[in-house]
């Protein structure tokens, strides 16, 4: 599963295109091993006014996660599993250029810029304005908790 890590601006034209950074680009590429298929899956976030982006095995972790801690047909099942529902898969061109979902571009008040933002296994899309907004009272909250790091999966150290 790729890192996604670091920050990045970019211009969306008209037509809602926009590239995707190199670094995630690469990583992307590199997750997928040997085949060609340069795609992602665009999908709102729950907990903030972004979009949240993953590779193909991070939506499957998604849903797996939602078959373990939900019974099926439950309101619980039903509500996380609008995650995959809202999900929509994008493809970017040699370039890492991809169009922006209309319907997700407008959700997330995405205009002339778009501002991805790395968080790990995943990475967020957002309105660069309101991003800051959010950033700085992430971390405000971030203050004083501690990190509880947890051994590697596989037993390594």
């Amino acid at each position: 599963m790729p890192l996604f890590t670091g920050t990045y601006e970019n211009k969306v034209d008209g037509k809602g295109r926009v590239s995707l950074p190199a670094p995630f680009r690469d990583r992307l590429s590199s997750a997928a091993g040997p085949t060609t298929d340069r795609s992602f899956y665009i999908f709102p976030s729950p907990n903030s006014a972004g979009l949240e982006a993953a590779d193909e095995a991070f939506m499957v972790m998604i849903s797996e996660s939602i078959e373990a801690q939900a019974d099926l047909f439950s309101a619980e099942e039903e509500a996380l599993s609008q995650i995959v529902a809202d999900a929509l898969p994008v493809s970017y061109d040699t370039t890492g250029r991809f169009v922006l979902p209309p319907r997700l571009q407008k959700q997330a008040g995405i205009s002339a810029k778009a501002l991805f933002v790395g968080k790990a296994k995943r990475f967020q899309i957002w309105d660069p304005a309101t991003y800051e907004s959010f950033a700085k009272t992430a971390r405000e909250r971030a203050k004083g908790l501690t990190l509880k790091m947890r051994p590697a999966a596989g037993g390594v150290s």
